[in-house]
């Protein structure tokens, strides 16, 4: 073998030894090639729906509609008032008379509010709840009629008015108006039929609900 023939042998060995070698990378074995399709998959499959999957929330109950006393309730009001006040007054003169503890309890379980309550309702001629829901209007109305005939006791007069300082006068009836503001109109939401009914009995509500009051603070 001449040297021409073993420099050419040696060349094709160093072609074929580059070959297998070079920039190009070697094929893949068997788990990349599994794991190229599954990132395709990945990379093409839609984002899932959180709104669809999502549990649906539960729908919400429609709030009750406000209790709107009738001209018909100023008159339970009264009669079921009328009648705890002398449940009161009747336990107030037993508990005087009473000789002992046992007689005591007995007579102050019969006043309890609950026990007050259903005889107010019995009274009333109505169900307890309603009665409930009677006595909580109308001490609101009355309690504001009184605060605002509070506020219009407290009010100068149009020549006290005049008299002030501009600005003594502007703080005065500001302080009025945030006053009348605060407790609002005690005839709010109130059919016409319900306000003429309150005044006609007003006076007397009035007393009957401040009687109640004083009876419930006094102790026993």
């Amino acid at each position: 073998m001449n040297e021409h023939t073993l420099r050419t042998g040696a060349f094709a060995l160093l072609a074929v030894l580059f070959a297998g070698c070079g920039g190009e990378s070697p094929p893949e074995g068997p788990a990349s090639a599994e794991s190229a399709p599954a990132t395709a998959a990945q990379q093409t499959a839609p984002a899932p729906d959180t709104a669809a999957s999502a549990p649906a929330e539960p729908e919400s109950e429609p709030a009750e509609p406000a209790f709107a006393p009738t001209a018909a309730d100023v008159a339970a009001y009264g009669q079921g008032l009328r009648r705890e006040v002398e449940l009161l007054r009747d336990a107030r003169e037993r508990l005087r008379q009473a000789g002992s503890d046992d007689e005591r309890l007995e007579i102050l379980g019969e006043i309890q509010p609950r026990e007050l309550r259903r005889e107010g309702a019995a009274a009333a001629g109505t169900s307890e709840a309603r009665y409930a829901q009677i006595v909580s209007a109308f001490n609101d109305v009355l309690a504001k009629r009184e605060m605002a005939a509070a506020s219009q006791q407290m009010m100068p007069s149009a020549a006290e008015l005049d008299s002030m300082p501009p600005e003594h006068r502007a703080q005065v009836e500001e302080n009025l108006r945030q006053m009348q503001a605060a407790w609002g109109d005690p005839y709010a939401g109130l059919a016409e039929p319900t306000v003429d009914a309150i005044e006609q009995h007003a006076d007397e509500l009035a007393q009957l609900r401040a009687e109640h009051i004083a009876l419930l603070a006094q102790p026993m």
